[in-house]
């Protein structure tokens, strides 16, 4: 990796960004008016850097004598992942089915298979130090939404008409889930399979409200930088521009006079986070309500993580600003039902101020052959076990319920801030209200401090730009160990603060160096791609 930012400081590589800058003008200058009055003065000369520096990396990779080196850096750094992704496997004495049996299993066979894969973890999330990841509500709802699912097994929700009783199931948890966030009357919402769906279907909605009723063609979207990059996918499907947003240094919210400012004749919509997934912080969701009214445009909390942990600290004795339906200018909001309400992964709820604006992430084909087709979201067919599974945790739980894991998930949060800030070394990230506590470290290296945690069993999420990591606590989250463990690694890493991490802790710290992120996008993609690899 350091090869690659040494190749960005050679004077052949200098003159090569120099060229392409008249490159650069001619091809903004067909754009010109289009592009200063969406971006204005400085927007425009920031995209044409931007343009010319992701030019010149990109021809500069082509050149002969760099183009072996990125590219043996690149197949290295695969190979590593792969290795490291597939090591337990290789390890073990696994039997590898690439190809259909000829004949089946018995039910024992199928099920000594599957115990031997799911004894194939790294971290064991039963223990309670996972950062998020596992939302168990405890073996006795296991056993519920088990049976719940089962009765299910075989439904299809996109059959109404086939499954009446699990039609009925889905409406009431979308009733529930939008109560809970005070929903005004003539709120509404569609069940989905997680939060990035959820959140794709809001971005759909706004996007198509604002051409029909807008005639906004090339519409916009802004949210900071630590939004859910659920809302980049949305906006790479669907071809909106968006603009990405520092953070205040201090609080890492969104700052309103930032937003003013980026808000052009074509914005669609603005993001608030409650809270957000790299440092748990809530944005000013009231001050961007009443810019959204101002605008007239649309405004999407996103709640999937702070899923009923945030519906549920006033209740809890938690008070939060407002966040939810009671702010005016908030039209749509997305909570994961499968985290903090503990039910079966692949569940969440879109919630919209009204239905004509849920109408609008409907598709709808009325002259196909097979017959006049519709459906709400992404999706055709869905399982009906998860809707079965979801309304049962919910009603197994009630208010009391969530109230009790609320109390308990916040108290653990609220202890580690606690705990954190009183020792050397490291720092909380701003002012974590919920769920997430982010911790930064201007004395040493804080990749080597998650590596330190990770080895002691800890699965916790590391985070770039800051480097930093954090907590999601979860019901089952030990706090006491938490940070009985860190104070111990605190005292091992503050003998030797200049110490680097190695190994996998150090992939964040050596990618925040390179300045052409495309070579980062190839290594993603490629992670994916081992993500399907069979041995043969």
């Amino acid at each position: 990796m350091e090869v690659v930012v040494a190749i960005t400081q050679t004077k052949r590589f200098q003159q090569l960004k120099n060229l392409l800058a008249l490159v650069a003008v001619v091809k903004f200058g067909g754009d010109f008016w289009r592009t200063m009055t969406e971006l204005g003065m400085t927007g425009s000369f920031k995209a044409l850097l931007s343009y010319l520096f992701k030019t010149t990396l990109y021809y500069g990779k082509k050149l002969p004598f760099v183009k072996g080196q990125v590219e043996a850096e690149i197949n290295k750094a695969l190979k590593q992942l792969e290795n490291q992704i597939m090591k337990d496997e290789r390890a073990g004495q696994y039997v590898h089915f690439n190809d259909l049996l000829q004949t089946g299993m018995t039910k024992e066979q199928i099920m000594e298979e599957l115990q031997k894969h799911r004894e194939m973890a790294h971290h064991k999330w039963e223990e309670g130090k996972m950062s998020g990841c596992v939302y168990h509500g405890g073996k006795d709802l296991t056993d519920v939404v088990t049976a719940a699912s089962n009765l299910f097994e075989w439904s299809n929700p996109l059959h109404c008409d086939a499954f009446p009783g699990l039609r009925k199931l889905e409406a009431e948890v979308v009733s529930m889930v939008v109560k809970m966030f005070n929903g005004t009357p003539g709120a509404c919402g569609s069940m989905t399979s997680g939060g990035t769906e959820s959140i794709i279907m809001a971005v759909r909605a706004h996007k198509e409200w604002a051409r029909e009723t807008k005639n906004i063609t090339r519409p916009h979207l802004i949210m900071s930088y630590t939004a859910h990059v659920a809302f980049d996918k949305a906006c790479e499907y669907f071809g909106i521009r968006i603009t990405h947003l520092p953070v205040d240094p201090k609080t890492r919210q969104l700052r309103l006079s930032d937003v003013r400012a980026a808000i052009t004749p074509n914005t669609i919509m603005v993001v608030g986070s409650c809270p957000s997934f790299p440092w748990g912080t809530i944005d000013d969701i009231q001050g961007l309500g009443k810019i959204a009214q101002e605008y007239n445009i649309g405004l999407h909390v996103d709640c999937c993580l702070g899923s009923f942990v945030v519906a549920f600290m006033e209740q809890s004795g938690f008070p939060l600003p407002l966040f939810d339906f009671r702010v005016p200018g908030v039209t749509s909001i997305s909570c994961d039902t499968h985290k903090f309400g503990f039910a079966p992964k692949g569940s969440s709820v879109v919630m919209y101020r009204n239905s004509d604006l849920r109408r609008y992430q409907y598709f709808a084909q009325p002259n196909w052959p097979g017959g006049i087709y519709a459906s709400p979201t992404v999706a055709g067919s869905r399982p009906g076990q998860l809707v079965a599974g979801c309304w049962a945790a919910l009603m197994y739980h009630g208010k009391e319920g969530y109230i009790k894991s609320c109390q308990k998930i916040i108290g653990s949060a609220r202890k580690i801030t606690a705990a954190v800030r009183a020792m050397r070394g490291i720092q909380v990230i701003g002012e974590p209200l919920a769920s997430v506590v982010a911790f930064e470290s201007a004395e040493a290296d804080i990749y080597r401090i998650s590596d330190g945690m990770n080895k002691k069993g800890w699965n916790i999420n590391n985070l770039q730009y800051p480097p930093a990591f954090h907590i999601c606590c979860t019901y089952m989250t030990d706090a006491d160990q938490f940070i009985s463990d860190l104070k111990e690694v605190m005292d091992v890493v503050l003998q030797n603060p200049e110490e680097k991490a190695t190994g996998g802790a150090a992939i964040y710290g050596m990618s925040a160096a390179i300045p052409d992120r495309s070579l980062i996008d190839r290594i993603a993609r490629g992670y994916i791609d081992t993500m399907y690899l069979t041995d043969k």
